[in-house]
């Protein structure tokens, strides 16, 4: 796994990010069809990296350009965007490899580097690189990790998540980051050291970059109600109704 790279500093809390950002709005007077802008400049489409499976609550997704946006299943995400849930909202979105997250509430969740070339049959299909800023998820992952492990990870402040193909919850929460072991081989890791998860040990916290990730007996009580995840195809996802959410929403305890 690569070394320690931090992200951006995290928000107090997931809405926190929506403070100093526009909400998208459309342009007050439409540029004519007659008249074009002078000197265009063409723009490559970027490719969608996820697809929102189902919403419960509110999600909201800040752009690069610090524009917020509310969205619905069925609505896709790109590389750069933030994920972010209030208090009352969960969501689950599918990644273009296959990889599933599910968002619990108060959870603000980066797009940083995307991209996925199915086309490729051996070694390395592409990147996934994401910033847990704050709150808590759980994923399985897809091709990306599964293919190769050291192109797929998730940073926090203090630590990095990676996997070996695998089922693993994820949580940032006053500075200190917990992981929790499902199935395959979750690895938790900073410059101090590296911890793997296995379904003996299935539990591990980071306090601070500076103390190495270690083992807990206990789990992390963000843990305690374990977050749905949906079976989703990205392929399919084509309208709101795709796919039926889950009954209720889970909350730490």
């Amino acid at each position: 796994m690569s070394g320690y790279v931090p992200p951006t500093p995290s928000a107090t809390t997931a809405m926190d990010l929506l403070s100093n950002v526009k909400p998208v709005t459309p342009a007050s007077t439409p540029i004519s069809a007659t008249t074009p802008p002078a000197n265009p400049t063409p723009t490559t489409p970027q490719v969608p990296a996820a697809k929102v499976v189902w919403v419960k609550g509110t999600l909201k997704v800040v752009g690069p350009d610090k524009q917020v946006r509310t969205v619905q299943a069925g609505a896709t995400l790109l590389p750069g965007d933030t994920i972010v849930t209030d208090k009352n909202s969960q969501a689950e979105v599918v990644f273009s490899d296959h990889t599933m997250v599910t968002f619990n509430n108060n959870t603000a969740f980066n797009i940083t580097k995307y991209e996925y070339h199915p086309e490729v049959k051996t070694g390395s299909v592409g990147k996934s690189v994401m910033n847990l800023l704050t709150g808590s998820f759980r994923s399985v992952t897809g091709a990306i990790a599964k293919k190769h492990p050291a192109d797929y990870q998730v940073n926090t402040e203090v630590a990095i998540m990676g996997v070996r193909g695998t089922d693993y919850g994820g949580a940032f929460q006053a500075c200190k980051v917990y992981m929790k072991y499902y199935s395959g081989t979750p690895i938790l890791h900073n410059d101090k050291g590296t911890i793997v998860l296995t379904q003996d040990s299935p539990f591990a916290s980071v306090m601070s970059p500076d103390v190495a990730p270690v083992s807990v007996s206990v789990e992390p009580p963000v843990f305690h109600n374990a977050l749905p995840i949906v079976p989703a195809n990205f392929e399919s996802i084509v309208s709101p109704k795709s796919i039926v959410p889950p009954k209720t929403v889970t909350s730490p305890a």
